[in-house]
């Protein structure tokens, strides 16, 4: 069976990589011949694909979580507009359909996994909603409103957010723990990312690429994708 001609995503990644490993090895050789050491070199090459792929998975995760998001934001606008107006059972598929979107919004650069606040509202939203049809007036309706207007502000909040330098983040996340950047705000975390990534590593490899004239080729590598 032919699954490249039925995948063309697969066989995009499939090129990438293959155009991946092909420049990797004339970065190689280009370090190499201005003199780099070996153990350097191969040390540089090694950190750089690591963190090429991890970026690839990193992006991947973030454009998954902001379809949901986006998904979740205007399902959660038609249901103002049709709830007390439409058939309930109508409302109820509605409220598991946009279920489903909210289990997706989570991302370290979006909403995280362990934001309280937004947990609690999502289980409040589920709770009201297996129970929609059956109880569906007066103070319960009321409180499925608000905790539909909880959810809508932190996602069009959220929505705001700049993209955070995929590369800065996969290199930083191959080196220290994720739970150390709970705390930040989006544009500290994507400042203080990118400021470590360049000290720790892309300073001195930028350097010594600079000298080997394969720079050019290493920001493609880097921005590819982004």
């Amino acid at each position: 069976m032919n699954f490249s001609a039925k995948n063309p995503d697969r066989r995009e990644s499939g090129k990438q990589k293959k155009e991946l490993k092909a420049g990797l090895k004339e970065l190689r050789r280009q370090l190499t011949a201005a003199g780099v050491p070996k153990g350097k070199t191969a040390e540089y090459v090694k950190e750089l694909q690591e963190t090429l792929e991890r970026r690839e998975r990193l992006a991947a995760g973030y454009e998954e979580a902001r379809r949901h998001l986006k998904r979740a934001r205007e399902s959660i606008a038609r249901l103002s507009e049709c709830m007390g107006e439409s058939p309930a059972n109508e409302v109820a598929v509605s409220l598991q359909e946009l279920l489903t979107e909210l289990r997706g919004v989570c991302h370290d650069c979006l909403i995280r996994e362990d934001d309280a606040d937004f947990g609690s509202t999502v289980a409040g939203i589920t709770q009201m909603a297996a129970r929609y049809g059956t109880d569906s007036t007066g103070m319960q309706a009321i409180m499925l409103r608000s905790e539909l207007e909880n959810a809508k502000a932190v996602m069009d909040d959220v929505s705001g957010f700049t993209a955070p330098d995929f590369f800065a983040l996969a290199y930083y996340l191959g080196h220290e723990e994720r739970g150390s950047l709970a705390e930040m705000e989006n544009e500290q975390r994507n400042q203080f990312v990118s400021a470590y990534t360049k000290e720790h590593f892309l300073d001195a490899f930028l350097r010594d690429c600079r000298k080997a004239g394969a720079e050019p080729r290493v920001w493609e590598m880097i921005h590819h994708g982004t």
